[in-house]
């Protein structure tokens, strides 16, 4: 819930830049649905075949927590550096992949975060990606942070 309310704060925010961002489209994999890492067949394949569509068009691909696995099951963070929640990625075999403990990474058009205490950050740093760092500026300073 927290996740959505800080997607649709940042939405919200994005709404009255001068920048004219793509209408975003959804086939129901762009917000992960409820699942656990246990359980995580429930949703790993369909949001696989979704990021790698969007990836290949070009677009940023961005994942924090644990939705970072998805974009390395994807074969998406081959030859990338990219971070996630604590040991997500460490229990995966991803020699390709140069894993780090900060709490955003920015390779290319690849966006990793680490978790709910990066949230904010992560944020950030799309806003700053998409939109330039005078509006992320503009954006931070109202969060009096």
């Amino acid at each position: 819930m927290k996740f959505r309310l800080i997607i649709g704060t940042l939405f919200i925010l994005l709404a009255g830049c001068n920048r004219q961002l793509q209408p975003f489209t959804s086939d129901g994999c762009s917000a992960f649905p409820d699942g656990t890492m246990a359980d995580n067949e429930l949703w790993l394949a369909c949001c696989e075949k979704h990021d790698l569509a969007y990836w290949q068009g070009g677009s940023y691909t961005a994942a924090i927590c644990a939705a970072p696995k998805v974009l390395a099951h994807a074969g998406l963070l081959d030859g990338k550096s990219a971070t996630g929640y604590p040991g997500v990625l460490d229990s995966m075999e991803l020699p390709a992949t140069q894993i780090s403990g900060d709490a955003v990474v920015i390779d290319g058009k690849v966006v990793t975060s680490r978790g709910p205490g990066t949230a904010m950050e992560f944020a950030l740093t799309l806003i700053a990606q998409l939109l330039g760092e005078e509006k992320r500026n503009e954006v931070e300073q109202a969060l009096v942070r």
